[in-house]
């Protein structure tokens, strides 16, 4: 019988492996509040075909829905750091959209602690910088409170309204908004890991000040991409988001 990689718990890869001369590298990606790998399909027809497409699959969602969620950002993001130091051989960048961003940039400085390879790039999605904005104690303890909270930071209410559907998903959300809630920056020095910023143009809660606010966090700040769109918009500009995150990485492996 054989033994399943380390990284398969915690990683999934959606697209086809490259093969010889072709291999570029990979995009390690974490989804928002809520979601789960699946956040990504749209991508897969889109993303270059020499870049790997992976994304993370934390517990209480997909193929990890009878697993009890996670509830603190430190310990989701060791368990992807570990998952992704395994992934040997190729160069990769990561992307984190809301939450995911959060859990990019602790993992980023897990493994400069751990003295493992860093990203190529890290890229933070709709959620402005650690620290740039107070965040709220958000009461979370039922079910109409989660459901509240996830209509303000704008999932879909039809979907919210659907009693099977929201009896999946309410567990993981749950844990998810407490994370971020809960989330508090440590003191320490800027990462030497260039970090580029995507927004949407219209996102109600990540404001232009927000989000240039990143600069503070790296020593190699490469600005702030606007893309159409409000809050959720992995989906709708999956063809330009996942076009830009192979190119970050393109430009850091001298593939043009």
């Amino acid at each position: 019988m054989s033994v399943p990689p380390p990284w398969r718990r915690t990683l999934r890869r959606l697209s086809a492996r490259p093969t010889g001369n072709h291999a570029i590298g990979r995009s390690i990606c974490l989804p928002p509040a809520g979601a789960g790998a699946g956040s990504f399909h749209p991508w897969v027809s889109h993303h270059d075909q020499g870049v790997e497409l992976w994304a993370a699959q934390l517990p209480g969602r997909g193929d990890r829905i009878h697993e009890r969620p996670l509830e603190a950002v430190d310990e989701a993001a060791r368990q992807v750091a570990l998952a992704v130091q395994w992934l040997e051989g190729l160069p990769y960048v990561l992307f984190g959209h809301s939450l995911g961003a959060l859990l990019a940039f602790e993992i980023v400085h897990l493994l400069h602690e751990q003295q493992l390879p860093p990203p190529r790039s890290l890229i933070v999605s709709g959620c402005s910088a650690p620290g740039a904005e107070t965040r709220t104690n958000t009461p979370l303890d039922t079910d109409a409170q989660v459901i509240a909270e996830a209509r303000r930071i704008g999932l879909p209410a039809e979907l919210l309204a659907d009693s099977s559907f929201a009896e999946l998903v309410l567990p993981a959300l749950r844990g998810d908004l407490r994370m971020f809630h809960s989330y508090v920056l440590r003191p320490r020095a800027p990462t030497t890991c260039p970090i580029a910023v995507c927004m949407g143009a219209h996102d109600p809660y990540v404001s232009a000040a927000g989000a240039h606010a990143w600069a503070a966090h790296t020593t190699r700040f490469q600005g702030v991409h606007t893309l159409p769109g409000n809050h959720d918009y992995l989906a709708s500009t999956a063809s330009g988001l996942s076009s830009f995150v192979c190119d970050a990485l393109r430009l850091t492996t001298g593939h043009r």
